[in-house]
């Protein structure tokens, strides 16, 4: 709430901007998780999907082995800039 008030003062385009640059920050974490999985060779990316809800990044898909949904969060837990992964995974 402080954030919002601080900048009601600035108007209306600066919180637009700022909320624009948070979605931006946010789809470049997506982005970012993509590309790492992709450059893993234990993951197969192709069965991944990694989209970004309500600033949560969820993996979803099929995976060969806990050990590849494992290493598929961790990938992502560390390219997500900071943003919350969850796992959805599922194992054939």
């Amino acid at each position: 709430m402080l954030f919002l008030a601080a900048m009601a003062g600035q108007g209306c385009g600066a919180l637009t901007r700022e909320l624009e640059q948070v979605d931006t920050q946010h789809a470049l974490s997506e982005i970012n998780v993509k590309a790492a999985l992709i450059d893993e060779p234990s993951v197969d990316a192709a069965s991944v999907q990694v989209s970004l809800k309500d600033d949560v990044i969820e993996l979803t898909g099929f995976v060969g082995s806990q050990a590849e949904s494992d290493t598929a969060k961790q990938v992502a837990q560390e390219n997500s800039g900071g943003l919350t992964v969850v796992n959805l995974l599922e194992i054939r």
